[in-house]
This record gives C-alpha cells, structure tokens and sequence, in this order.
C-alpha cells in the first residue's frame, strides 16, 4: 500500500539520482531533444497552427463546413461547427484537433459524441506528414502525401466505424452568444504555448527513450520503444535505420504513443476520450497500412524510396465467394451494431 502511494515519489528521486550520477549524459540528451524539436517539431506545426486557430471564429466557420458537410451528414451530425473544426484540425495537427474539440465539448457535445468523433479530430497535421517526415526525414515529400492521404482516410474510416458502436446525440446547437471572437495575437500566443507544451514532452521522453536506449541491444525492440514512446522520434530513428521500408513509419504516425497521448490529455483533460484513441487504433493502424501500400503500388515511382516491404493486400473482388461472405459480414455488423440507426433506420 505504502509502494503505491509513494510510487511517484520513489520514480522522481531515481531520476534525480540518474541525473546526478551521470549529469553528461542528461545534458547532451536535452540538448539532442531541444534540437528535434527546433529542426522538426516547430516549423512543420507553428505557422499552420496559428493559421489555423486563428480560422476557428465563428464567422468562418459556414464557409469552411463546406468541404466535410458530407461526412458531418453521414455521422448524422447536423451542426456546422463539427465539419469546420474538423478541417482545421486535420490541416494543424492533434494539438488543434484537441483543442477545437474542447470547444465543442463546451458547445454541448456529449461524451459519445466526443469519443465517437475524437479518432478524426485528434490526428497528424498536413505540415508534419509533409514537410517533417516526407521532406525532412525521407528526402521524398511524395511519400509524406502518400503517408497523409493514408491516415486521414483512415481516420475517417475509423470515426464513421465507431459511430455504428456509440450511441450519440448533441445536445446543444449553438452557443454563439458565448463565443469570444479572438485576435490574431491571441492566436499566436495560445499557439506557442501548445508549442512550448509539446516540445516538453517530446524532451522528456526523448531523454527517457536514451536512457533505456543504452540498455536494449536489439534494433527492433530499439524501433518497438521509439513508436509506442514519442512519434517525431520513432519517425526519425526509423528514418535513419530503416529508411527503405516506410510502412514502418506509417506504423507510427498511426498509433498513438504514450507521449501523444500525454499531450491529448494535457489539452483535454479527458480520460475517456484517451481511452476512444486507444481502442480505436485496432480499427485505423490495419487500414492505414492497406492504404499506405496500395498508394505505394497504384504511385511506385513517387514512392520508389518505399518499396523494399509492403504489407500484402489481398484482392477479394476476384473471389465471388469470399466477397460475397465479406458483404454479409458488413451487413450483419450494420444491422448489429448500429446503434444510431445510420443504415437501419425505418423512415414511417
């Protein structure tokens, strides 16, 4: 009783301890971390990130629901705010996804709905999957479109999915009267502190990672620990050391490791929607990895740096039997699961 109430004590004095018995060793990983946070973290989020936050007044917001008011409908959501947020968020990264969906929890967004809608808004921005890790990290910015076409289209996947096993409903619709307009500067201010947060934990965890680091000698468990520990790491050590086989790195811009998830949870405050993202990438990494493959086919030449090893899609539509048991699966998981009657619905 006495080790679990204590645990956190006992954690932060071994820390103390390993930074005083190797001090060398705390600095030069600090220093490493702040590195890839100001050659990678930082201009591939900030500038979309202030955009971005800045295009969330309300006075937007109809023109910019236009593009996903299709996907609000499927989900039967009929409010405006989602699908605009839902834009921004997919263009400035998680950080703005979790953010904007903390407005809509104001808004009047119930818990399902948050989980239900929190796999697509909580995602990779546009300018981390392009510039960061297809520009910066593969020396290909074809493959970071191919790598964002993949998750985003896996996240959309995995929302309408779980949108079958929540039950859901809004109860709000508008709290305009309520909505403080902000200014540009306001913008930027809460945009570098999202950015001083997350080169926090990315340090952190950097730090953590070379500690233990020094300790596993194996590549793959080396590779295992960056992907589930911090993303900009994994993505970058899979870089240097597996640079031919990207799928791995789509493997870890699709799970959540456990520094995202800290940040999601440092912006939301929310256990249950870190509980959705977690469950819900049994559903999005196996899509995203089919994606990411048959992009790399159908475009060989713009991905011609990422085909050493691809996870084997299998075509079923020359089978009409196994397409026709496929079929009826989906059906009776339609009919099974389909708890906000998006398919089952008896129109009287």
């Amino acid at each position: 009783m006495i080790a679990r109430k204590y645990y956190s004590f006992v954690l932060c004095a071994m820390g103390i301890l390993v930074a005083l018995y190797d001090p060398q060793f705390i600095i030069s990983s600090v220093k490493s971390g702040m590195y890839l946070c100001y050659n990678t973290v930082i201009p591939s989020l900030f500038v979309l990130m202030v955009l971005t936050l800045y295009m969330g007044q309300h006075h937007f917001i109809p023109i910019l629901s236009l593009p996903l008011m299709w996907y609000s409908r499927l989900l039967k959501i009929n409010d405006k705010k989602f699908p605009a947020y839902l834009l921004l968020s997919l263009l400035g990264g998680f950080a703005n996804g979790a953010i904007f969906l903390n407005e809509l929890k104001k808004s009047g967004y119930t818990e399902n709905t948050l989980k239900t809608i929190s796999p697509v808004m909580i995602n990779n921005s546009f300018a981390f999957c392009i510039f960061a890790v297809g520009a910066g990290m593969l020396d290909n910015v074809y493959t970071g479109y191919l790598l964002y076409i993949s998750l985003i289209t896996s996240s959309l996947i995995t929302s309408f999915f779980l949108s079958f096993i929540h039950k859901y409903n809004i109860v709000s619709k508008t709290t305009n009267s309520l909505y403080k307009p902000k200014s540009l500067v306001e913008c930027i201010n809460q945009a570098v502190n999202s950015i001083i947060s997350i080169c926090g934990f990315v340090i952190i965890f950097f730090v953590i990672c070379k500690a233990i680091n020094l300790y596993i000698s194996s590549k793959m468990f080396k590779s295992l620990l960056f992907i589930f520990s911090e993303v900009t790491i994994g993505c970058t050590e899979i870089a240097l050391t597996t640079g031919e086989n990207q799928l791995f790195i789509c493997i870890a811009l699709s799970i959540f490791p456990v520094c995202t998830l800290c940040q999601v949870y440092n912006f939301t405050h929310d256990k249950n929607i870190i509980y959705a993202l977690i469950s819900s990438r049994i559903v999005h990494t196996p899509i995203a990895m089919a994606l990411f493959n048959l992009l790399c086919n159908i475009f060989p030449v713009v991905s011609s740096t990422a085909t050493t090893s691809h996870v084997v899609v299998r075509y079923f539509y020359n089978c009409s039997e196994i397409s026709s048991v496929l079929f009826l699966l989906v059906l009776a998981f339609a009919f099974s699961f389909d708890k906000n009657k998006l398919f089952t619905k008896i129109e009287k």
